[in-house]
C-alpha cells in the first residue's frame, strides 16, 4: 500500500479458529522509514476461537498510530485446557496489543 496518498483499509475478520498454534492471530500494519503514505485501517474481529496457543493474538503497530482494532465474543481455552473468563481474555488481549493502538474488546 505504499504511495503519495492516503491509504484506508477495513479489514472483517469473522469466526476464525485456531488450534495450538505458537500465535494464533497475527495483526500488523508497518510502513517503510521515510514513507509519505498515511494508513488507516479498522480490522474487526468477531467470534474468534483460540485453543491451546500459548499466545492467542500479537497486534503490532510500526509507525502507524491510525489503526483500529475491536475484538467481540472471544473465546479462548488455554494450553492446559481451561475455558478462560472474561475478565482473563480482558487481561491477555490488552497485553498483547501495542500501546498506541485503538482497541476495543466486547463479550
Amino acid at each position: 500500500m505504499q504511495g503519495s496518498t492516503a491509504k484506508q483499509a477495513n479489514i472483517n475478520i469473522s469466526n476464525h479458529t485456531d488450534y495450538n498454534s505458537p500465535i494464533a492471530m497475527l495483526v500488523s500494519c508497518y510502513s517503510k522509514s521515510g514513507s509519505s503514505t498515511n494508513i488507516s485501517a479498522t480490522i474487526a474481529i468477531s467470534n474468534p476461537k483460540w485453543i491451546g496457543s500459548p499466545e492467542p493474538l500479537r497486534a503490532t503497530w510500526v509507525r502507524e498510530r491510525n489503526v483500529a482494532l475491536t475484538i467481540s465474543k472471544p473465546s479462548i481455552t488455554n494450553t492446559s485446557n481451561t475455558v478462560l473468563t472474561a475478565a482473563q481474555i480482558k487481561t491477555l488481549l490488552s497485553k498483547a496489543v501495542d500501546k498506541t493502538t485503538k482497541f476495543a474488546l466486547t463479550f
